[in-house]
């Protein structure tokens, strides 16, 4: 299994600061494994401007920079240190690490020392140098120092013989100028976690912007992530950020919700996800979504949908079945009814017929006889 590390100098931005001066930024994140191979620093943002050390970067100016690497392996382990070029990407990842490629501002960079060895918990302390060009257009221009173990395998402790090891970090250099700076939100979409673990149950794709969600478990919450794509069309780094607002359907704010600034790198995309917890267990709603960055901002709305509990379902169901068990007892309480009648009907019918046929039929006297019987008595 390979043992890999933290990610280092996820992004180092230059940026124009008041008056004309310039400042320059690194921003680095762990993304590592399990931390065995460790490139550093990791979270940390560094930030200097000319009134503070009178640190000058843009055009014809030379920015060096350290990169950490620290074996945590149990064994005597060789680095090799490269440079890539980095563009946008659209394909799901943050930016295209384009190894091999020594073009654009990976051209302008050096590495004091490419190959080093490390004994078990040593650390190696190398400089990138970046030189920028005299001519060179405004904008972002990003490039990414690649650490790469030598050999196959590394004994690793607790983690057995791990593969190859590679981790990239990424710098992004900010020049100052008129550079294009353009970008919108293209999609906003509503998942749910239970429909996304029933569609990779039955190897399909997880549903998006579905109309009805069902909580989980009887007694379950819903669990919904909604996700923004935005696509950075110009040639400066953009980080948007923005909010959700979910109403109900008397128009009444069911929830907000904060989507966390994200990085789009020019001529590419990226999502921003937040979780939409603590919304109602029953009920109709719709989720607005904002997005803003140094472009603007804009705003889409997505369509109506509906949030069931589980139980609410358990309850319907068993009313339903309750109605039905006493609509087909009234149906047969019905039928059972007419049968009867209609047999009563019958048993009458059939003995008033017998009776004038047969011998047993006793005619009473007219009113002649009645007349001649009264006569004879007198």
């Amino acid at each position: 299994m390979l043992v890999a590390a933290a990610t280092a100098a996820l992004l180092a931005t230059l940026v124009v600061a008041p008056g004309g001066a310039l400042s320059f930024s690194i921003e680095k994140q762990n993304v590592g494994l399990d931390n065995k191979f460790v490139m550093s620093p990791a979270a940390e943002r560094i930030v200097t401007t000319e009134a503070e050390s009178g640190d000058l970067i843009g055009p014809g100016m030379t920015v060096k920079r350290q990169v950490i690497i620290t074996n945590r392996t149990k064994t005597t382990t060789s680095f090799t240190l490269s440079l890539a070029q980095v563009v946008g990407s659209r394909d799901g990842s943050i930016a295209e690490v384009r190894h091999g490629v020594v073009q654009g501002a990976a051209a302008w960079a050096t590495i004091e020392r490419p190959t080093f060895t490390l004994k078990s918990g040593e650390q190696a302390i190398d400089t990138v140098t970046i030189r920028i060009p005299e001519k060179v257009t405004p904008g972002s221009k990003s490039f990414a120092v690649v650490a790469t173990l030598s050999g196959s395998t590394a004994q690793v402790q607790g983690a057995g013989v791990a593969t190859q090891f590679e981790q990239d970090a990424i710098y992004t250099v900010e020049l100052p100028g008129d550079a294009p700076v353009k970008g919108k939100l293209t999609k906003a979409e509503v998942t749910s976690a239970q429909k996304g673990v029933a569609a990779a149950a039955e190897g399909d794709k997880p549903p998006v912007n579905s109309r009805f969600y069902v909580g989980p478990g009887i007694a379950g919450k819903h669990r919904l992530t909604l996700t923004t794509e935005y696509v950075n069309e110009g040639e400066r780094l953009l980080r948007p950020s923005g909010r959700v607002t979910v109403k109900d359907v008397f128009g009444r704010t069911a929830g907000r919700y904060e989507i966390p600034p994200f990085t789009v790198y020019p001529d590419g995309a990226a999502d921003g996800q937040v979780e939409l917890r603590g919304l109602p267990s029953l009920g109709l709603f719709t989720a607005t979504v904002e997005l803003t960055t140094d472009v603007g901002s804009q705003k889409t709305q997505l369509q109506r949908f509906v949030l069931v509990p589980k139980w609410l379902l358990a309850v319907l169901a068993a009313a339903f079945l309750y109605v039905v068990y006493r609509l087909t007892r009234w149906l047969l309480a019905r039928r059972d009814e007419r049968l009867y009648g209609s047999a009563l009907g019958d048993d009458t019918s059939a003995t008033t017929e017998a009776d004038v046929d047969g011998e047993d039929y006793e005619e009473w006297p007219a009113d002649d006889d009645a007349g001649f019987s009264s006569a004879a008595d007198r």
